[in-house]
């Protein structure tokens, strides 16, 4: 399972859990084209994992309808068309990604973003 995280967070209704005010944490997205799109990939095969496994109880992201909705936002800001279409083009690539793997029923594998380490 690589959504284990989700899987857990499932577990419990909104009202059960808590964030603490004084936690923090960073995540930094990844610096190049191709680490972005395997992260992206692995999320959303890891959603659609987790949507076959509870049955189709969860959805797997809802990337499509979030794309809608995110198009209709900037309709009337053309500024922001052209960042809207790279956008789009990489999220379909991810989520198409995706399917194929699962499709193929090859094992979902953790991949770390090097692009983003120090060391």
């Amino acid at each position: 399972m690589i959504a284990d995280d989700r899987f857990v967070q499932r577990l419990f209704a909104p009202d059960e859990r808590i964030t603490l005010p004084e936690a923090e944490f960073t995540v930094e997205s990844p610096r190049t084209l191709r680490a972005l799109v395997r992260r992206g990939t692995r999320i959303i095969a890891g959603n659609y994992e987790l949507a076959q496994l509870l049955g189709g109880r969860e959805g797997a992201g809802g990337g499509e309808r979030q794309n809608v909705a995110l198009l209709r936002s900037i309709r009337t800001r053309p500024a922001l068309w052209p960042p809207f279409a790279i956008y789009y083009a990489v999220s379909s690539v991810t989520r198409l990604r995706a399917r194929r793997l699962l499709a193929s029923g090859t094992r979902i594998n953790w991949n770390q973003d090097t692009t983003t380490r120090t060391g």
